[in-house]
């Protein structure tokens, strides 16, 4: 090893490899290393700090998980001799802009591999990967464009979550699916192509993705937990005919969503799937046997438990349900003074739910029904415009707050 100045360190020609945590730590406050064409592997976390600058010759095959974290680097060549980048070799490298991939024998990026490199705006995926690990680019804020080879047939969990100034990416025809938190906070992702060959969409997935217009194709049979959470510009959505799982909280906060319509092969809709979205109609399709919205109802009904759960401005409650469910129209009435809104709740009710019209605040009227047993926690909270109310004789339970604030 020689230091010619100027925290430039080279090498002999003999040195085979970068051996772990060798320059890790390091208090020479090394800026630029010159390799030889020796060198084979950099093992991991072999280096760290002040490093802004490295040549990795045409020898080297490996370079080994975490060998350059929060390093200085600028700007990295991955040399043709290279077939293999470890899990999180330049993590927090926080001044990395560019990453030029030269290799054809890399087949896979490995998990954390550029995580949190906030400054890369510029990369190259070779056309020999097949795989794109968890959280390989979150966090990589500058990263406004990139291209994902047609190969690509696994992408990880958060792959690309956080990055923020991300506004066009593909999706590879290979993928099968949309894996948790894959675009989670990918706030300037406003359009998206879902290939046909997506069967799931998983936690989180898209959520506070300001999507403009989106198609969910046909095959996708799940839709998870989250999924389109905050997508708050999104104004309709087409469900496939093949979808048999919404989870909960899956279209949450969604306010521009105009309409809903379930499928017939429906099969569980997750807890507050459609909460805070301000639909003017919901239709259940005929033919599903778990929920509907008979009488059109604009409503969505468990056609088992007659509990309706869902509910919009345009809600005419059936008298055939037993149960208003929670959330079932939290915040549906808003902001409309000069039209207020009342509801009649039939004599076949025997229970409101937890925060069934919580902050309903141009509520004027609500009518409740002989029959009715139980009034539980928050169920009115809010209605400031509610100025009167008759609870009818047979209520036996009325829980906490049911009408604070009213």
């Amino acid at each position: 090893i020689e230091d010619i100045g100027y925290g430039i360190i080279t090498f002999t020609n003999d040195v085979k490899q970068i051996g772990y945590q060798a320059f890790y730590g390091s208090q020479m406050r090394i800026k630029s290393i010159i390799l030889p064409n020796s060198v084979q592997s950099i093992e991991s976390n072999a280096f760290s700090g002040h490093l802004q600058s490295i040549n990795i010759p045409d020898s080297v095959t490996a370079i080994k998980e975490s060998a350059f974290i929060g390093t200085a680097l600028q700007n990295v060549t991955i040399p043709e001799s290279v077939e293999s980048i470890g899990v999180g070799a330049f993590r927090d490298c926080s001044k990395l802009s560019s990453v030029t991939i030269l290799s054809d024998k890399i087949t896979s990026l490995a998990d954390q591999v550029f995580l949190n490199c906030p400054m890369l705006s510029s990369i190259n995926i070779p056309n020999s990967v097949t795989s794109i690990g968890s959280m390989a680019f979150k966090l990589c804020i500058a990263l406004t464009n990139i291209t994902i080879p047609d190969g690509v047939t696994s992408i990880g969990e958060g792959a690309f979550s956080s990055c923020n100034a991300l506004t066009s990416i593909n999706i590879p025809t290979g993928i099968t699916s949309i894996v948790n938190d894959m675009f989670n906070g990918c706030s300037s992702l406003s359009n998206i192509e879902i290939p046909n060959s997506v069967e799931a969409i998983g936690d989180y997935a898209f959520c506070h993705c300001p999507f403009v217009e989106i198609t969910i194709p046909e095959g996708v049979t799940c839709i998870a937990d989250s999924a389109f959470l905050l997508c708050t510009h999104i104004p309709s959505i087409t469900l496939p005919q093949t979808i048999t799982q919404i989870g909960n909280y899956a279209f949450t906060n969604c306010p521009l969503l105009t309409s809903i319509t379930i499928p017939k092969n429906v099969t569980k809709i997750g807890s507050f799937a459609f909460n805070y979205c301000y639909p003017t109609t919901i239709v259940v399709e005929n033919g599903n046997t778990h929920y509907d919205s008979r009488d059109n109802c604009n409503a969505i009904i468990e056609t088992a438990s007659n509990n309706l759960f869902q509910g919009c401005v345009n809600t005419t409650i059936p008298n055939t349900i037993t149960s208003i469910g929670d959330y079932a129209f939290d915040n549906v009435f808003i902001f409309r003074s000069d039209n207020p809104a009342s509801i009649v709740i039939p004599n076949s009710v025997k229970s409101i739910g937890y925060d069934a019209f919580s902050g309903c605040t141009s509520l004027e009227s609500a009518i409740l029904p002989q029959g009715l047993l139980t009034i539980e926690a928050n169920a009115f909270r809010g209605c400031t415009a509610l100025s009167s109310l008759d609870i009818p004789s047979t209520v036996e339970r009325i829980e906490s707050s049911s009408f604070s604030n009213v």
